[in-house]
């Protein structure tokens, strides 16, 4: 595997066991780094009379590129922006309509 490639991954989550909340993972969907792993729970919802499930849901897994040099901080994408504009508020600025 590329070392700058990671994988995505997310449950079906349309699927009759997951729609009805018979059964859920934890978390339904994430990003695996390169060289990573995903632990995922299971849980199923006992609820209902015993009863044997056979049963197969997909999950979907993609690559995606992780963009080399680039580090992530704890900001989320409007304090940044707040940041860069020295705090002040943004997308507050007057607005006029005339009708």
């Amino acid at each position: 595997s590329n070392p700058t490639t990671a994988l995505e991954f997310i449950w079906d989550l349309s699927h009759p066991l997951l729609a009805n909340n018979l059964v859920r993972f934890d978390p339904p969907s994430g990003q695996i780094a390169p060289g990573g792993f995903a632990t995922i729970k299971v849980i199923v919802r006992a609820n209902v009379r015993p009863c044997i499930v056979s049963d197969e849901i997909s999950v979907q897994v993609r690559t995606v590129v992780v963009e080399e040099g680039r580090r992530r901080n704890n900001q989320s994408r409007l304090e940044s922006r707040l940041a860069k504009t020295g705090g002040s508020r943004v997308g507050t600025a007057a607005r006029e309509s005339i009708v």
